[in-house]
């Protein structure tokens, strides 16, 4: 099991994300929702806040992020 996990304003504790089956669906949905921000971002519908986001996968019973060098 993986989940990508997105806060589109560091400093605030509301973090998104969703349960995915595979890394790639992990990987795609953090791409859908960083590219959504930058177009909310570019049509200045949206602040412009320094965001934050990450893939991890569930391992003997806990969330663990997966390092950036490993998901390309």
């Amino acid at each position: 099991m993986y989940r990508f996990v997105f806060c589109a304003c560091i400093g605030t504790d509301e973090y998104r994300g969703q349960e995915v089956e595979t890394l790639g669906e992990a990987i795609n949905g953090l791409m859908q929702i960083a590219n959504y921000t930058l177009f909310l971002h570019d049509k200045d519908l949206m602040q412009d806040f320094s965001n934050y986001g990450r893939v991890e996968i569930f391992e003997d019973g806990s969330w663990v992020e997966i390092d950036e060098d490993e998901l390309t």
